[in-house]
């Protein structure tokens, strides 16, 4: 009988190591983000630096579909201020967000 407990005991004891790992795993995948702030940003993708070489021109915009009017222009002083500035407790880079343009120039 006390092998029968033991046998027990170490299946309880190996699945009390093993449960983390598939939360940790769905954590990961439900909030990828986690995953890459532990590395830092990205260098394969554009900085807002990168962005506002363009997109800091007053009066940039495109004509849509709809013939509605998108400003494209973003204020650097506004930005850096913002949520997304470099003052924020985490940088938010415009292609976190913008992330279905691909290439240079983009429409």
């Amino acid at each position: 009988m006390r092998k029968v407990i033991s046998n027990q005991s170490s299946v309880i004891s190996g699945r009390s190591i093993l449960s983390p790992i598939p939360i940790l795993i769905l954590i990961l995948i439900l909030f990828p983000s986690i995953a890459h702030a532990q590395g830092g940003p990205d260098p394969d993708r554009p900085t807002n630096e990168q962005c506002l070489v363009c997109h800091e021109e007053p009066g940039l915009s495109m004509v849509l579909p709809s013939k509605e009017v998108l400003p494209l222009s973003v204020d650097p002083g506004i930005l850096a201020r913002s949520a997304h500035g470099k003052d924020a407790s985490e940088e938010v880079r415009c292609v976190d967000c913008h992330n279905d343009l691909d290439g240079y120039p983009h429409p």
